[in-house]
């Protein structure tokens, strides 16, 4: 099973589950095992930093936007990689927030929650915006 003492399996997209893969079970996987893994799981744990930037890659290679959060020394090249990089501003040391392009003051996931969704808003306001402008320039 996919899960240990240490991690709870949620569901995936599928229902199924294998939400969870800690960093010894990424080891074992091959490049093709590992980009089939990767589409459905939502949680990695106890990851080095070179599964950190494999999951990275792996992603983006498969045409995924990639945001990562981090704090550490081993964090920065996931972080610098990653199409977003998220540092910790309160317990995150100076070389990740400099790797990253955003740094999180309150060290709070919610935010990042809250942001995006503030940002698809205003996305979808201006889009919504240039139709109008569009259709009225054809008039």
């Amino acid at each position: 099973p996919c899960c240990d003492r240490y991690s709870r399996c949620a569901p995936t997209r599928s229902g199924a589950a294998n939400a969870v893969f800690t960093g010894d079970r990424l080891d074992s996987l091959d490049d093709e095992a590992f980009r089939l893994a990767i589409k459905e799981t939502t949680v990695f744990a106890r990851t080095t930093p070179e599964h950190k930037l494999r999951l990275v890659e792996a992603l983006q290679a498969d045409g995924a936007i990639v945001a990562m959060t981090g704090d550490g020394v081993n964090d920065a090249p996931a972080l610098r990689r990653a199409d977003v990089g998220i540092a910790m501003g309160r317990k995150g040391i100076e070389v990740a927030k400099e790797a990253a392009e955003v740094v999180l003051a309150n060290d709070n996931f919610a935010t990042i929650i809250a942001a995006v969704r503030e940002g698809r808003t205003g996305h979808d306001n201006l889009t919504k915006s240039n139709r109008l402008d569009f259709a009225d320039e054809r008039r």
